[in-house]
């Protein structure tokens, strides 16, 4: 939500009517999917189909390619905040960032 406008996280993020806030809902509704998979067992498809919500809205939104699939990387911060001195668990989940954002980045494409 930190890629949105101020004005805009407040409504991304406490909008409840999922008719109302599309994106918001796009967005926790996905993101809880990726943290499972980034801390389980990484499945692709599960992945993609996670990302693909998120990546479509942000493709037709007034992002350039780089903020629209950047977001996946904002996780590393998050990762080295939680693991501070598990240097070896924190690089194993920054590279399954990584991958993240390589099929964020294909989905952007397509």
């Amino acid at each position: 939500f930190q890629t949105y406008p101020n004005q805009r996280t407040r409504f991304l993020l406490y909008e409840s009517d999922c008719f109302r806030n599309p994106v918001g809902q796009t967005i926790k509704d996905a993101i809880p999917l990726l943290v499972d998979e980034l801390f389980g067992d990484m499945d692709p498809e599960r992945v993609k189909k996670a990302l693909e919500g998120i990546v479509r809205i942000r493709a037709v939104q007034n992002f350039s390619a780089r903020d629209a699939v950047g977001f996946v990387f904002l996780l590393k911060g998050i990762l080295q905040k939680e693991f501070p001195g598990d240097w070896a668990r924190c690089s194993e989940l920054c590279n399954r960032v990584d991958e993240m954002a390589l099929a964020a980045f294909d989905l952007y494409v397509q």
